[in-house]
């Protein structure tokens, strides 16, 4: 008994860490399937704004017209770089920096964690009218089966009604039949026991005569 107790604790240690094992493999699936759909639009919401961010940088040119732009840019970058102004000057007639406005804290990059967050929120609210549309999608489905339900169940009710009205009909049917059959049988005896009664009358009024008769003869003889 202790030997088929143990025996049977294992086995069931065993089928519970399999089960438990494969529910977890579900779960995580499961959870990678969502991380990776999440992901997937999140990338394509990043690569869109990494498009719009080249073509702030670079004048929205194909590359082989954009090649005078580019080389005079860079012209510009390195005159800057050769000759640096006094920041008093630069204040003073509203130069733009642009590489200061990609740092930390400058006027491009405030702008683009702005579009990100605009875009994170309405990644979010997509996904919030999508959550809803589902919702109302499988409430109208629900509606629907319900719907059907009804009208099977009245359906049912209706077609219930005609097979007991028939089943009426026919036992009445049948009802009437057996009537008429037994009428049949008692109207055959009736006139088969008129048919052995009709014999006897028949000989009890010839009788009478014969007697006379013989009567007559025996005065005769006499």
């Amino acid at each position: 008994a202790p030997l088929f107790g143990s025996f049977v604790l294992w086995v069931y240690v065993l089928v519970s860490n399999v089960l438990l094992v494969n529910l977890l493999i579900a779960m995580m699936s499961d959870s990678y399937t969502e991380v990776k759909g999440n992901a997937d639009v999140e990338w394509k919401y990043g690569r869109l704004n990494s498009v719009l961010e080249a073509v702030v940088r670079i004048h929205p040119i194909p590359p082989p017209l954009s090649a005078p732009l580019l080389a005079c840019k860079f012209l510009s970058h390195q005159i800057r770089k050769i000759m640096p102004r006094s920041d008093c000057c630069k204040h003073r007639d509203g130069a733009y920096d642009e590489n200061a406005a990609w740092k930390v804290g400058g006027r491009e990059w405030v702008m683009k964690r702005m579009r990100e967050e605009i875009t994170k929120e309405a990644l979010l609210e997509h996904r919030k009218r999508s959550e809803i549309e589902e919702e109302d999608t499988e409430k109208s489905r629900m509606r629907r089966v319900e719907n059907m339900l009804e009208e099977l169940l009245v359906m049912g009710e209706a077609q219930e009604r005609e097979v007991t009205f028939l089943r009426g009909a026919v036992d009445q049917i049948s009802a009437g039949r057996e009537r008429d059959r037994r009428r049949g049988k008692e109207a055959a005896v009736a006139h088969t026991s008129l048919d052995a009664i009709r014999p006897g009358r028949e000989g009890s009024t010839n009788s009478p005569p014969l007697r006379t008769k013989a009567g007559q003869g025996g005065a005769c003889h006499a």
